[in-house]
């Protein structure tokens, strides 16, 4: 019998739980932390996390233990914020705010060791840097960057600027 996507015991079922756990988690999980939640056969757990892997979905920490999202999943949820019904209310609101401050407004997302500038409202200021939407920045090289790492535990904070490339 083939899966049916809305039996909770599907494959497809199963991945999608496995993915939102990893997702939703602030930190690396392994597959301990994923079967504790979704109480899941642990080889089903490992066979999927290492499909999901192979697909790029999930990615395996340095350690080899734990799993975070892979560069596809953060290129899918990338599509899915910057779709063109979502930008247009973001757009809005930022101009209100640039409009009260009197400044440049930015939202800006984590990707890897850099902030990609999701949306931009621009000053009329004479001297600006100009930025255009989907620009990568290093972490250590904007406003938005810094916060981020000022706010992450200890241990993730100095992972994250071991592996920064700092250039003159």
């Amino acid at each position: 019998m083939a899966d049916n996507f809305f039996d909770k015991g599907s494959a497809m079922h199963r991945i999608l739980a496995i993915i939102e756990q990893v997702a939703n988690s602030d930190r690396p999980v392994t597959p301990t932390e994923i079967n504790e939640k979704l109480n899941l056969p642990k080889a089903t757990i490992h066979r999927l996390c290492s499909k999901l892997e192979d697909e790029n979905i999930l990615q395996r920490e340095i350690d080899g233990k734990r799993f975070m999202p892979g560069s596809r999943l953060r290129q899918i949820s990338l599509g899915t914020i910057s779709n063109e019904n979502f930008r247009t209310h973001r757009h809005a609101i930022l101009k209100k705010l640039s409009e009260e401050v009197g400044e440049t407004c930015n939202i800006t997302i984590p990707d890897g060791s850099h902030m990609r500038y999701l949306e931009r409202v621009e000053t009329h200021w004479p001297l600006r840097m100009q930025l255009m939407i989907g620009t990568k920045v290093p972490l250590h090289c904007s406003a938005s960057g810094k916060l981020f790492l000022s706010q992450l535990p200890d241990e993730q904070m100095s992972s994250l600027i071991e592996n920064l490339i700092f250039e003159q």
